[in-house]
C-alpha cells in the first residue's frame, strides 16, 4: 500500500453495513503503515487508491501527553460546525473561523513537502462509526460515534472528512512556504 497520485484519487463510498469488519481492520493496519512511513498526522483510504470511507487519525498527533503511535480508524463519517456558544479556552465566537496551515501527504513530492492555509471551523460536530479491537478477545466491532472536536483533532477530522468528498486543500487553500 502506498500513496497514490492526486490524479488516481477516487472519491469514496460509504463502507457497506455488512462489509467484513476484519477485513476493514487490515486495512487501516496497512493504513497505519504508510501514515508513519509518511509522518503523517492522518490518512484517508483514498489516498492510497481505496474506494471506501474510511480513515485513520494518530493519537499520539492530537493528544500531547500519548507517547506511542495508536490510530484511532473511523468510516462514514460527516461534520458539520458547531457554532455554538463560545471557544472555552480565549472566549471567541465560535463562527469565526480559524486559519490553519495543513500539509497532505497526497501533495507531497519526494523532494518538497507542501503547506496551504486553509480556513477551518474553530468546532466540528463529527458523526459516523469508530472501528474497535478488543484487547482481550482481538473481536472487531464497530459502533456509533459522535461527538465535538476542536483544535488539531478538530482540524484533522475536517482535513479527512474532505478527502473522501473528493476536496483536497489544494482546493480551498492558499500554498505558503515554509522555510526552515
Amino acid at each position: 500500500m502506498k500513496i497514490v497520485p492526486v490524479s488516481e484519487i477516487p472519491l469514496s463510498k460509504p463502507v457497506p453495513e455488512n462489509f467484513d469488519l476484519n477485513k476493514l481492520w487490515a486495512i487501516t493496519e496497512e493504513m497505519a503503515q504508510v501514515c508513519l512511513k509518511e509522518d503523517g498526522i492522518g490518512l484517508h483510504s483514498c489516498q492510497t487508491g481505496g474506494e471506501y470511507d474510511l480513515f485513520i487519525v494518530n493519537q499520539k498527533a492530537t493528544i500531547p501527553s500519548m507517547k506511542e503511535d495508536k490510530f484511532y480508524r473511523y468510516f462514514n463519517c460527516s461534520y458539520e460546525p458547531d457554532f455554538n456558544g463560545v471557544d472555552f479556552k480565549d472566549g471567541t465566537d465560535l463562527k469565526i473561523q480559524v486559519k490553519s496551515t495543513e500539509g497532505c501527504l497526497s501533495l507531497n513530492t519526494p523532494t518538497e513537502k507542501r503547506y496551504f492555509e486553509v480556513m477551518r471551523h474553530r468546532r466540528v460536530i463529527v458523526k459516523g462509526k469508530i472501528l474497535k479491537q478488543n484487547p482481550f478477545s482481538g473481536k472487531i466491532t464497530a459502533s456509533d460515534v459522535s461527538g465535538d472536536w476542536e483544535g488539531l483533532a478538530g482540524i484533522v477530522f475536517q482535513h479527512e472528512i474532505d478527502h473522501g468528498k473528493g476536496v483536497l486543500i489544494s482546493d480551498i487553500g492558499m500554498e505558503v512556504h515554509i522555510y526552515g
